[in-house]
């Protein structure tokens, strides 16, 4: 079970600053609803602008319009169309994307590589990717709302099953289902458990001795979100109101990492979510005994039209 944040906004209509959201030499700046390409000097690049705008990755941004994604380059030429329920950014040449409501993986050329099956889907990294399903029973599972899995390349999941919480140490995974804990070679394979290594470095903690701490506390993290936020265009076209939910790890330096979906949500407010929350500075970390250690959060946000 994640450790939530209590930060439950109601986000307002109201101007925003000109924010920039860049990687490499060009980015998207914000003004009115709408993003716009510049180029290195500043200058806007002669292209449509765009309701949504996600930094560049491997040499593509993701753009929304019409509640649609694709991909754009850097002249803001179209290399994927818009025909995507939600999609991610590319990471080692792939990119999670949606069609239907169901999540898979494409390449470049915007052809799926692994079908759309999935409830969620998270960015590959170091040859694998994150999957998750609604959990489909609590008997077995316990009371997670989704249950995990690691997927390869080649559309195989880890161990051939989901789990209740899965993740990866070194050259091994360490799974939960239920209340069973063991441990999968990256065959798929159960091996031996090993209970003093679930303790090192490499763990992921969700409550901890001292808890990570935004600078300024709680109240300033909700005015920092406040300011931030840019209610989609799109969402406000179709009065689009929910609350969705965000995964982030505050790392060993306190810094903002691996943001995804929690839950499945309307993805132009997931996406705007996790845009946001990317841009978060440095937290102070959180520590475990004396030495600092990773410690993963799930933010509620609550987009009201009305």
């Amino acid at each position: 079970m994640h450790n939530f944040l209590k930060v439950l906004l109601t986000l307002l209509l109201f101007p925003s600053l000109l924010n920039a959201q860049s990687e490499g030499n060009y980015s998207f700046k914000y003004k009115k609803g709408l993003y716009y390409l510049v180029n290195p000097k500043g200058k806007k690049v002669k292209c449509e602008p765009f309701t949504f705008a996600s930094k560049f990755s491997e040499g593509l941004a993701l753009v929304e319009r019409d509640l649609k994604f694709g991909y754009v380059d850097s002249t803001g030429t179209i290399v994927i169309d818009y025909q995507f329920y939600d999609a991610g950014p590319f990471t080692e040449g792939i990119a999670y994307a949606s069609k239907n409501g169901k999540y898979g993986y494409i390449n470049k050329s915007g052809q799926f590589i692994i079908k759309p099956q999935f409830d969620l889907a998270y960015p590959f990294k170091q040859e694998l990717g994150v999957v998750k399903q609604m959990n489909p029973d609590t008997t077995i599972y316990g009371s997670s709302k989704m249950i995990y899995t690691y997927i390869n390349k080649e559309g195989k999941l880890i161990g051939n099953e989901f789990y209740s919480t899965i993740y990866k140490k070194y050259d091994y995974f360490v799974a939960t289902k239920g209340d069973s804990i063991f441990h999968i070679n990256k065959r798929g394979t159960r091996i031996l458990y090993e209970p003093e290594s679930l303790m090192d470095e490499g763990t992921t903690f969700f409550i901890v001795d001292e808890m990570p701490e935004f600078p300024g506390g709680e109240l300033i993290l909700r005015s920092y979100i406040a300011k931030k936020v840019h209610f989609p265009l799109s969402a406000q076209e179709r009065t689009i109101s929910s609350r969705v939910y965000v995964s982030f790890i505050v790392d060993y330096n306190g810094d903002v990492v691996d943001v995804v979906p929690a839950m499945p949500g309307p993805p132009i407010l997931l996406q705007e979510t996790i845009r946001v929350v990317e841009s978060l500075p440095r937290w102070k970390p959180g520590k475990q005994g004396d030495r600092p250690v990773k410690v993963s959060y799930t933010i509620p946000m609550n987009y009201d039209f009305r």
